[in-house]
């Protein structure tokens, strides 16, 4: 195995005990070693000792939001950790689908991002499942998932050591009335280990968690879950770091008079489109320089019909490529119909990265400044003020009232700094 990271008590004895309870589940704090320690180094040595023992053959699954995800955390950890013993693949020469295979088992990818993900995997049934980020399935797939944990292993005359049919969670807390706290709360979990910031002890951590520290400062969210490893209630606003006098830019120093914007400041130009049929549409300019995303512009339309949308939006990149290019526009997947009259007028976009859990991503870049509005933009910068959490919801749901600029904001910002990612 290659390893050279330190690993801490908690993450031996998760390694030692990998598959000995029925259920298990691993909660805490983001990046402390759950996924890579407990998750893939832990399936990784289990599956090499069966593999010894003379057992191979196992059908495991590793299940979470998109297989693409899947691959990027743990696939991509298998194959740093145990390099050749872990090959994916699409044979099934042996009489045998699987998408990989780990000392001689069969690893299957379980992507669970919506209620008919489940398709391309209905059917089999699994040895034991790894799932990663269990808090992002619903309980509808997180059910359906369990039931797919069966089988008779009578033929494989396992050791005593051997316990089949196991499932092993991983998550960050959530809200208190989500199912997954539910279920701890009820004893549902055979086993349970809460992950500290202290079991994170990989090179770079302690910076990791600094940084952290000083980007949720203003979240109590965000630092009581994502550092302090606490499952505790939505409350206030989503975007609390956003701070007028630190994110807000004086339009003036950035427009050539008081129609336009002087866009050579800018590397890279973005636009953000949230679609609206019973609320507004909304249109987010972005541009990014030195590290920074601005915020340049952000218009808003009620009851246009969707040709007229996609000529308004067609006339805002004209508007803009007069001076500079507009690198990618983001719009939002659910709009079919006003997506077609982008079609019908050759407007090139991609689909925006709409992920519930990306929602922090803009906090944390309001307090690291790296996410700025200009003061112009008076009906977005209202509308982080009015951003704000359900009382007493389930799942962080967030009070929808005239959010269409957040979101069209947040499509912006997070879809292209997944896409630059990518490139």
């Amino acid at each position: 195995m290659n390893n050279n990271r330190t690993i801490s008590k908690r993450g031996m004895h998760s390694i030692k005990h990998f598959g000995q309870y029925r259920t298990v589940l691993h909660t805490g704090p983001f990046r402390n070693g759950k996924t890579y320690v407990a998750g893939a180094m832990g399936l990784g040595l289990y599956c090499r000792d069966l593999q010894k023992a003379g057992i191979t053959g196992l059908k495991i699954g590793i299940a979470g939001q998109t297989a693409r995800n899947l691959k990027a955390t743990i696939g991509d950890a298998l194959t740093e950790l145990f390099g050749s013993n872990f090959v994916y693949t699409h044979s099934n020469k042996d009489g045998k689908e699987k998408d990989a295979i780990l000392f001689g088992q069969y690893i299957w990818f379980c992507p669970l991002k919506d209620k008919t993900s489940e398709g391309g995997w209905r059917g089999q049934t699994f040895f034991g499942v790894l799932h990663d980020e269990c808090t992002l399935c619903s309980e509808e797939n997180f059910m359906f998932l369990l039931g797919r944990i069966s089988g008779n292993y009578d033929r494989y005359n396992l050791p005593d050591w051997v316990k089949p049919m196991w499932y092993i969670g991983m998550c960050n807390p959530d809200a208190p009335t989500h199912h997954i706290k539910k279920k701890i709360d009820s004893g549902f979990f055979d086993k349970i280990y809460y992950w500290k910031e202290s079991d994170a002890l990989y090179s770079g951590a302690k910076e990791y968690y600094s940084q952290k520290k000083k980007e949720y400062a203003n979240n109590s969210l965000f630092y009581d879950r994502y550092i302090k490893g606490l499952w505790v209630s939505a409350e206030g606003l989503v975007w609390s770091s956003f701070n007028y006098k630190k994110n807000v830019l004086d339009y003036k120093d950035y427009y050539d008079n008081e129609e336009n914007i002087n866009y050579s400041w800018f590397n890279r130009v973005v636009i953000g489109v949230d679609w609206g049929s019973s609320h507004k549409t909304a249109f987010c300019v972005l541009g990014y320089s030195q590290g920074c995303y601005v915020v340049l512009r952000c218009l808003t339309f009620q009851g246009k019909p969707p040709s007229d949308l996609a000529l308004e939006l067609e006339y805002l990149i004209k508007n803009i490529e007069q001076t500079h290019t507009v690198d990618a526009v983001y719009v939002d997947g659910a709009g079919k119909a006003y997506n077609d009259e982008l079609n019908k007028r050759n407007i090139v976009y991609t689909l925006a990265d709409k992920a519930h859990e990306k929602i922090p991503m803009v906090d944390s870049a309001f307090a690291t400044e790296s996410l700025a509005v200009m003061s112009n933009c008076d009906e977005l910068i209202n509308c982080i003020y009015s951003y704000k959490y359900k009382e007493n919801a389930v799942d962080d749901k967030i009070d929808r009232v005239d959010d269409d600029p957040c979101d069209a904001l947040r499509y912006a910002y997070v879809t292209d700094l997944r896409e630059t990612e990518r490139r």
